[in-house]
């Protein structure tokens, strides 16, 4: 007998493979990503070994297209899709099994030839990464003596389970504390570091989806103190003295100075008879000046810098002329200096006075006084300072307003603690400037083979009179006829002047 028998199966189950991306998430790069497979195959499966090559790409809104990106990328929110291309060795399949990449349907799956190889080639577009499913946020970097202080934030759905530490060969678990947010914080104690140069975390817990999650954080330690403001994190606050050293004639006073913190140096302290304080020469081989800043932050004996005080004395001769038929009485007039080739340098040791006193007309000698410490004094003078006379505003004066030039020629140094200088009196230039009036010496009127130096003289005329011009004193008639004389020759010049004006008209 036979029996015909139909059965309808329908449609064959086709092999798939079901490929899983993890920590595809935000903050993560792409080289933190892992791949599992789960395959229905008959006699193929898939592990991490048959993977040839993995390429991503992040879609850019503006361009409307993808570009490739490396493995350094960090997944990042504001990206709204990737792309992943991965290349498998084929296993000798010549038909593509249906696949998946997260569960999301890929837009290619094909057997194809690359690099002379035949691949299994799955191209799937993932779309946007999760969020960070673990945080830890804590300090890059921390001091050898401070304990390390961090927390750990889960994503919704996420939950931090516990968390490692390890300091060279050197781990272990120190347990958290849970707040009522989900938030955990838990401290690595310094004594804990050791030797080591960094200290890595490394939190474990699951993901929103329910699969593993972990998070990384590696802290460098740092072998010194990390000062901010004078104080390191872990609470040392280092202070450097600074030592003023005087010696056998005055000892020793200290300062002291904070970690990262400026610190003033004292000012003029020290004296000795003939010289100036004027700075301080420090054993790191450094000049400092007198309430300079100090700025290093280590240790430093300051001695005194000294140098010879010199006083130039410069001769003047005020001349007092009469404009009127009064006589001044006593009067002083002084000398000032208003400019000098210094510029920014410091001359605050330099005095400069210069005054006399006059009694009526006649020539009366006075002298200039300039005293400072030599170097000062070159700063000043070597091309040239200008002295001018006060103008103090009296009544019946006409002040003389010459600049004269003062230039410091040569300072010949005969032994280490004297030296010999030499002043030109010179003629200035003035010339008005945007800035105001710049005063230079008349170089071009000096004759450098046989130097001389001008007499700096200054001539002032005072014009009061006892009688009003033209008036004959009362009762005095002795000259009248004088008087008549003087009235005839002034008409007569007034005659001429008008005719030689008639004249000059009557050419044109």
């Amino acid at each position: 007998y036979a029996i015909d028998m139909e059965f309808e199966f329908g449609t064959p189950v086709a092999p798939t493979l079901a490929i899983t991306v993890d920590n595809f998430e935000v903050g993560k790069t792409l080289a933190d990503c892992t791949f599992s497979f789960a395959s229905t195959i008959p006699g193929v499966t898939f592990d991490e070994s048959d993977i040839l090559g993995v390429y991503w790409e992040a879609y850019d809104p503006y361009a409307e297209s993808f570009y490739q990106v490396d493995d350094s990328n960090v997944f990042q929110t504001g990206v709204p899709s990737y792309r992943c291309t991965i290349e498998l060795d084929s296993k000798g399949l010549t038909v593509a099994p249906a696949a998946t990449v997260n569960g999301n349907t890929p837009e290619s799956c094909e057997i194809v030839t690359s690099g002379g190889k035949t691949v299994l080639r799955i191209t799937c577009e993932l779309g946007t990464p999760l969020a960070q499913q673990l945080t830890i946020s804590g300090m890059s970097v921390v001091c050898k003596d401070q304990d390390y202080e961090f927390s750990v934030t889960a994503a919704e759905g996420a939950e931090a389970l516990y968390f490692l530490y390890r300091c060279g060969e050197f781990g272990g678990d120190t347990g958290w504390d849970r707040t009522d947010g989900g938030v955990c914080y838990g401290t690595v104690p310094a004594s804990d570091y050791r030797d080591a140069d960094t200290l890595e975390l490394t939190v474990y817990g699951t993901a929103a989806n329910g699969k593993p999650a972990t998070a990384t954080k590696t802290v460098q330690i740092l072998k010194e103190h990390r000062f901010v403001d004078g104080v390191c994190a872990c609470g040392a606050k280092p202070e450097y003295t600074i030592t003023y050293d005087g010696g056998a004639d005055f000892g020793l006073w200290m300062d002291v100075k904070t970690h990262g913190v400026d610190l003033t140096l004292a000012g003029k302290g020290f004296y000795r008879e003939g010289l100036v304080h004027t700075g301080w020469m420090g054993s790191d081989g450094v000049f400092y000046e007198l309430g300079g800043v100090y700025s290093t932050d280590a240790d430093v004996t300051l001695y005194p810098v000294y140098d010879q005080l010199i006083t130039l004395n410069v001769p003047f001769t005020t001349t007092v002329k009469l404009g009127g038929d009064a006589a001044p009485g006593e009067t002083t007039f002084d000398l000032a200096l208003i400019g000098s080739s210094a510029g920014d340098m410091d001359t605050s040791d330099v005095t400069v006075s210069g005054s006399v006193t006059t009694n009526g007309a006649g020539d009366y000698d006075g002298e200039l006084t300039i005293t400072g410490p030599s170097q000062q004094l070159w700063h000043m003078l070597s091309e040239g300072a200008f002295v001018q006379q006060v103008d103090g505003g009296e009544e019946g004066w006409t002040y003389d307003d010459t600049v004269w030039g003062l230039l410091l020629t040569q300072a010949t140094y005969s032994t280490a603690d004297a030296a010999e200088f030499a002043v030109l009196v010179l003629p200035a230039l003035c010339e008005e400037t945007d800035d105001g009036v710049r005063y230079d010496i008349d170089w071009e009127a000096i004759d450098w083979e046989n130097l001389q130096s001008e007499d700096m003289h200054f001539t002032n005329i005072y014009a009061k009179s006892t009688t009003e011009p033209g008036t004959p004193k009362t009762g005095d008639n002795s000259n009248f006829a004088l008087w008549l004389a003087l009235f005839a020759v002034s008409a007569a010049g007034v005659i001429g002047a008008g005719v030689y004006s008639r004249r000059r008209r009557s050419t044109k």
